[in-house]
């Protein structure tokens, strides 16, 4: 358990907030916060989260889902429990809202586990939401490019984290997935006990800083109406056009069992999206074009069957590297 004086503001007689997300929870001696992960100990808050692993697994980095970044590499995964949001359509509410089973694994032998196979291309926080636990994360990081900076750090995160945490730790990050919900503050409110402007922000901020693909899992009847789609890829190509944008089709689970979303919606989602966006992929789908092309040339850049990945290595680098394809 560790924790972060800068995520923490005391305010007096053991009450402590914290500030590491804007739900800014207030704790007094004893409680935890929304996220299950953070708690006031003696007047401070502590991580209880740190080194818990409950989820760890050698994935392709398409799983992420990354497209565009260094496609075809396997890279290690691993997550904790717990989440700032509340979703009600949660995938993976067993270790984001349940008390699963974990166990613990220091920075150092996790970064150890990370550098001692040579085709593992990094690490990916993962699974639950991975940036409440800020501290672990960050530890592992520094640690991890300290020894061997070419190894790669993912988030695969909501995004709903302050500005200046997050800002601080991306100067340890390569990648990241975020995953808007929706474009409407409504939907957060409803749906995610949540806001979004925050999550917006963030887009902007690691867009400028480490590279970016946007994930939005489609839940029929609530997020897949054409104005929320358009509202989005505008949103986003507006910032920029060339960033990736994942739409993934949604299973019934957690509080929401009887939603089903069709593969349809998620190819109108696709549909408007190509109208805005260079890059747009589907997800949780069969029978979907999820190849990379050009979009000076039109040349086919990655050839994706599920998690199968072939690289066009002939391709000219004037014509066809240089768009947005980290290798």
């Amino acid at each position: 358990m560790k924790g972060l004086s800068d995520l923490q503001i005391i305010k007096g007689d053991g009450v402590v907030k914290c500030i590491l997300c804007p739900k800014t929870c207030i704790l007094k001696e004893g409680q935890s916060g929304l996220c299950s992960a953070r708690k006031n100990v003696s007047g401070s808050i502590v991580n209880l989260g740190y080194g818990q692993i409950t989820s760890i697994a050698m994935d392709p980095i398409e799983k992420k889902p990354l497209f565009h970044f260094k496609p075809g590499k396997q890279i290690l995964s691993i997550g904790g429990f717990g989440c700032n949001l509340s979703c009600l359509f949660c995938q993976n509410h067993r270790i984001s809202k349940g008390s699963p089973n974990s166990y613990c694994l220091s920075p150092e032998d996790l970064v150890g586990k990370i550098i001692e196979d040579p085709k593992n291309t990094g690490i990916a926080f993962t699974y639950n939401e991975p940036l409440i636990n800020y501290e672990y994360i960050m530890d592992v990081s520094r640690l991890l490019k300290s020894i061997n900076p070419n190894k790669s750090v993912v988030l695969v995160t909501n995004g709903y984290i302050n500005e200046k945490p997050l800002e601080v730790l991306l100067d340890y990050v390569d990648a990241v997935n975020l995953d808007i919900k929706s474009i409407e503050n409504s939907f957060y409110k409803k749906i995610c006990s949540a806001t979004v402007d925050q999550v917006l922000d963030n887009v902007k901020l690691i867009n400028k800083k480490v590279h970016l693909e946007i994930t939005n899992l489609i839940i029929g009847g609530f997020n897949d109406g054409t104005k929320d789609i358009e509202k989005l890829v505008d949103f986003i190509s507006k910032i920029d056009k060339s960033i990736p944008i994942h739409f993934s089709r949604s299973f019934p689970a957690y509080r929401m069992p009887e939603i089903y979303t069709s593969q349809e919606a998620v190819l109108s989602a696709m549909t408007i999206a190509e109208k805005y966006m260079d890059y747009v992929y589907g997800g949780n789908m069969e029978r979907v074009d999820n190849n990379t092309y050009c979009k000076v040339c039109g040349n086919k850049l990655i050839e994706r069957s599920y998690y199968g990945v072939s690289i066009n290595n002939k391709i000219e680098k004037s014509c066809c590297r240089n768009n947005n394809i980290v290798y």
